[in-house]
């Protein structure tokens, strides 16, 4: 039966193996047939994802030369204003996509509609400076963590909480409650290092919050 997709699709394949292909394909094939069913369609009502902004670009511009082959051939459909909408089509990469609906929805999720990315070497560089500020300043209170896995190890561990595992953290903020009965010989220095991991890297968190998102201004995402 001929139906327009109203589900997501998914393809994931090897490099050269035709995923733009085929997402153009299934893309131009939606709106095909839309007007053959006489549905009311238009470029915002579909979205596609890809990774990179080199395979953004490619998909569309070959979905802008699939609809230019139907408008020169009198193909029946609304291709031409489809055609002249495209620019605002929602063909990006999931990371322009994230964007645009943070732009578009700023005032509902209480952020500055101007507010810029905070990624790449920039982000790396302001996490780093953050946790480096922390352990100058506090050794004190991070000295349990060092005493339990030396200063270098420490520091990476805390910079890798902040930088790959922000978002688990919030899921679970708080180390894994044990006894010393269960850590063996060491229970005292490994609970007392967990602990001091967690205040610190609470701290170090909002001390990395409020420099991205205090000021209204900025917003911090892990591309």
């Amino acid at each position: 039966m001929d139906q327009i997709v109203n589900s997501d699709m998914f393809v994931t394949a090897s490099a050269g193996t035709g995923k733009t292909y085929t997402l153009v394909k299934e893309y131009v094939g939606v709106f095909e047939r839309a007007f053959r069913l006489g549905e009311q369609l238009d470029v915002h009502n579909v979205v596609a994802i890809t990774f990179t902004n080199k395979a953004a670009r490619e998909m569309k511009d070959r979905v802008i030369s699939e609809f230019d082959l139907r408008i020169s051939h009198g193909e029946p459909g609304k291709w031409k204003f489809l055609r002249s909408k495209l620019s605002y089509a929602w063909i990006s990469t999931i990371h322009s996509f994230c964007e645009r609906i943070l732009r578009e929805c700023a005032l509902f999720a209480g952020i500055d509609p101007g507010f810029q990315i905070i990624n790449g070497m920039r982000r790396s560089s302001l996490e780093e400076k953050v946790v480096r500020t922390y352990f100058e300043e506090n050794l004190e209170s991070i000295e349990p963590l060092i005493r339990l896995m030396g200063l270098d190890k420490a520091f990476r561990l805390m910079k890798d909480a902040l930088s790959r595992e922000r978002h688990s953290f919030y899921l679970n903020p708080s180390p894994v409650e044990c006894s010393g009965r269960d850590l063996g010989s060491d229970a005292e220095i490994i609970i007392d290092g967990s602990k001091s991991f967690a205040e610190s890297y609470r701290a170090i968190l909002s001390d990395y919050e409020m420099r991205t998102t205090g000021s209204g201004s900025w917003t911090s995402i892990n591309f």
